[in-house]
This record gives structure tokens, C-alpha cells and sequence, in this order.
């Protein structure tokens, strides 16, 4: 039992001075650079998925800021985008029904502002009885009553031409003939 132990400690010696057996130690060395290439590693790719994580955005995120961001913007005269072609959209003749119907129905057929209501004949009768010249005069200018703008200019109709006009103004007097 004595000579093991002495040839334990004595291997022991041997392998914790570098005499002797070489293998163990070298085993230890690939172990230890073995760890380090593992650490560095799994340092190496935490690093990059933190900064791949930091620039991506998720599916939430991007549906937030679709949502946040502007629907439109604003061209002033003299910048890029207003030397851009405006698209318009030609409907094609309009009917005096359908102008009245977008433009004029609001106070003809309420009554705002003293507006004479389609179709009444008592309102309507003074102001035929001036003739259909100055009906489209009160068309073309707007009527202006102690200082305030009774009926606006083109009768809220900003994109009507003066024959169009002409045409809702018939197409009003010609109710109260009815």
C-alpha cells in the first residue's frame, strides 16, 4: 500500500511540474482553450442578436407607426412637388339637379340665411319678378344682406361654370311654375 501511494504522489509531482506526463496537461490546455472558444462564442452571438433585435422592428410596431404617420402633405408654391401635374377627374356635364343637389340644397331647402325655399312660389315671386338677369347676378355675386353675405359667390358652387349656374337658377324658377 505504501509503494502505491508513493507512486501516486510521485505521478502527482511529476504531473504538476511538467516532468513526465505530458497528455493529462495538454488535455487540460484544449480544454481550457476549448471553454474560451465556447465563451466567445456564445458572447459573439448574444452581441449580435442584441443588435439585430435593436434595428428590427416588429409586426406591432410597424403597425403603429403606419398609424401614426401622415396621411397626406403640404405643397407649398415654388417647392418640387408643386410643379407635379394635378390629376382631375372630368365627370362629364353635370345636370342642374345634381348641381342643386350638391351645392345649393343646403339653404334652399331649410331656409338659412332667408334663402327662398325650392319650390315655394310666394318666396320665389319678388325675386323672379326682377327679371333672370338679376337672378344670375345674385348667383354670380353673392348677395349681401346689412353688411353679411347672404348667399356666397357662385352659390357654394366653387367649380361651376357661369352656364352651369344659369342652368340650376332655371331649374329652381321652373319649380315654382309647377
Amino acid at each position: 500500500m505504501d509503494q502505491l501511494n508513493q507512486n501516486l504522489r510521485l505521478s502527482l509531482f511529476n504531473f504538476a511540474s511538467g516532468e513526465g506526463i505530458i497528455a493529462p496537461r495538454l488535455s487540460v490546455d484544449i480544454a481550457k482553450v476549448l471553454s474560451m472558444i465556447r465563451f466567445s462564442l456564445i458572447l459573439l452571438s448574444g452581441l449580435v442578436l442584441l443588435i439585430s433585435s435593436s434595428f428590427a422592428q416588429t409586426d406591432r410596431e410597424q403597425a403603429i407607426i403606419d398609424r401614426l404617420s401622415p396621411i397626406g402633405s403640404v405643397c407649398m408654391a415654388g417647392e418640387a412637388c408643386a410643379q407635379a401635374a394635378v390629376a382631375t377627374a372630368s365627370l362629364g356635364p353635370r345636370s342642374a339637379e345634381d348641381i342643386y343637389n350638391t351645392s345649393c340644397m343646403a339653404c334652399h331647402l331649410t331656409g338659412a340665411a332667408n334663402a327662398p325655399l325650392f319650390g315655394n312660389v310666394e318666396q320665389w315671386a319678388p325675386r323672379i319678378a326682377k327679371g333672370k338677369d338679376a337672378l344670375y347676378a345674385s348667383v354670380f355675386n353673392g348677395i349681401e344682406v346689412n353688411g353679411v353675405l347672404a348667399m356666397p359667390v357662385n352659390g357654394l358652387c366653387l367649380d361651376c361654370s357661369q352656364d352651369e349656374l344659369r342652368a340650376v337658377v332655371d331649374y329652381m324658377v321652373s319649380a315654382t311654375e309647377q
